[in-house]
């Protein structure tokens, strides 16, 4: 972890070609050249980004990078408080960009190919902050487990009826035995495109009778089908069970609460869901239990949404993995009041489209928002696109205004013929979860791993504790 300076991840939608990580860190003025060896490439330690110390004085650094390395070309536009451009530059070979900015400065990056642009514009950049944005590219990775270990002599003779394996977000089920076929997407990973995966054996009555686990695995980008043996790992029979106390469940809510156990690994969750089958808002204890699987786990994370069908409540807490068995008490009472309204304007200042939005009371969450906003757009190859734009908010914010982009830009540039959507995401600070600790886990947020099976879903956090958020997503979107 970094402190004592603010430290941004934000995901942009992923597409075909689309660029992705950013690490920016704001020092005092100096030369805009790249710094030589002083420049240090950003290192994932499976929940968040760090940088080596600075040494000497440096300039706003950028890196950007997918999940399969650094991008060449991608292009940054670094504009002022007021929207204004400053000046722009593109990456080098090692994905870098430096430049000085002033206080209160704005950062653009732009991502995506023509037929799916995409912008990301952090506001009120300080000297000094660190911002990092993570776009990873949409390919898939498809594997084949090609061997697994000698079942347990008690299972051995149809103890195990059917496999199935889980892979962050990915899984599926139902295999009678290997070649058991697999795909991971960005969804799956971390940064670095390293997933874990746990394949579990059921009995003939479909309950878990044993599991094994792979914990490093790596995506490629390379296409083919990849292959991974587990005939030298072991089963284990010895599962835990994860116990979830749900208390004081608001009353104004028309959605069923939802409860989430992750159990993590290298920064990358892998779920269970359970519906509370009970009508939400009689404020008692809702117990909810899970399976659990000791070794696997560097810790666990549990979360409980509820809501309308377009706004969500969600409570998260991050805890030591069990073993076996652990339970939590996820009390709601202190949740952030509901998102109501979000709209864009792009009829006054169409080239620089106005966003606002609303919350129950108050003015949203004290460590950020993020607020994502997608319209058709006119494109000078392909007819009408979809384009996106991202912005990380600071505290205190209900509305905002684009920045100015410069006329290289053309694909960026709004060319306004639909409005899509406009959502927005806004955490609290809670128990070591901080403004930094909120723009570490941004870049999840307005992709696609913000939501699992139409639940919304705060990405690991860093640190054991408890978030909170609140989001608003066009209905069934």
């Amino acid at each position: 972890m970094l402190f004592g300076r603010r430290f941004l991840w934000l995901v942009a939608v992923a597409s075909a070609g689309s660029v992705g990580l950013i690490v920016a860190e704001a020092c005092s003025p100096s030369p805009t050249q790249l710094p030589p060896e002083d420049f240090k490439l950003p290192t994932y330690d499976g929940s968040t980004f760090t940088l080596t110390p600075d040494v000497g004085v440096q300039p706003t650094r950028i890196v950007v990078s997918t999940q399969f390395g650094p991008v060449v070309g991608a292009l940054v536009v670094f504009q002022d408080s007021s929207g204004a451009v400053i000046t722009t530059g593109t990456t080098d070979t090692l994905g870098r960009l430096a430049r000085s900015l002033p206080p209160e400065a704005q950062v653009t990056v732009l991502t995506g190919p023509p037929t799916a642009p995409n912008a990301i514009t952090f506001l009120a950049v300080q000297p000094g902050d660190l911002l990092v944005a993570y776009a990873p590219s949409s390919g898939a990775f498809d594997a084949n487990i090609v061997s697994l270990p000698t079942l347990p002599t008690k299972l051995a003779d149809g103890g195990v009826a059917t496999y199935g394996w889980a892979a962050g977000f990915c899984s599926n089920s139902a295999y009678a035995g290997p070649p058991i076929d697999i795909y991971v997407n960005s969804l799956c990973t971390n940064p670095l495109g390293q997933f874990p995966l746990l394949v579990t054996g059921y009995d003939i009555n479909g309950f878990p009778a044993a599991y094994t686990t792979s914990r490093n695995n790596t995506a490629s980008n390379e296409g083919g089908v990849g292959t991974i043996a587990l005939a030298d790992a072991s089963w284990s029979t010895s599962l835990g069970t994860w116990t979830v106390d749900t208390i004081n469940v608001p009353k104004a809510t028309s959605q069923y609460p939802n409860v989430l156990f992750s159990e993590v690994v290298g920064g990358v969750a892998t779920p269970q869901q359970q519906g509370l089958d009970t009508s939400p808002g009689d404020g008692g204890s809702l117990p909810t239990t899970f399976a659990t699987h000791p070794g696997f786990g560097d810790f666990v994370q549990t979360e409980v949404n509820w809501g309308t069908y377009s706004a969500f409540s969600v409570v998260a807490t991050r805890s030591d993995a069990p073993a076996p068995d652990g339970k939590v008490t996820m009390d709601l009472a202190n949740a952030l009041p509901l998102i109501l309204t979000a709209a864009s304007d792009f009829q006054k200042t169409p080239t620089r489209p106005t966003t606002s939005w609303s919350f129950e009371s108050g003015t949203g969450g004290s460590a950020g928002t993020l607020v994502i906003v997608s319209w058709g757009q006119k494109s000078t190859d392909a007819g009408t696109v979809d384009s996106t734009w991202t912005f990380v908010v600071p505290p205190g914010v209900t509305s905002l205004q684009a920045p100015e982009l410069p006329p290289t830009a053309t694909e960026w540039i709004p060319a306004f013929v639909y409005l899509n959507n406009v959502s927005v995401y806004s955490a609290d600070t809670t128990t070591n979860f901080s403004t930094t600790e909120f723009r570490e886990l941004a870049p999840s947020l307005p992709f696609g791993n913000a939501f699992y099976y139409d639940q919304p879903f705060i990405p690991p956090l860093p640190a054991n504790g408890t978030a909170r958020l609140t989001v608003l997503v066009p209905a069934g979107g």
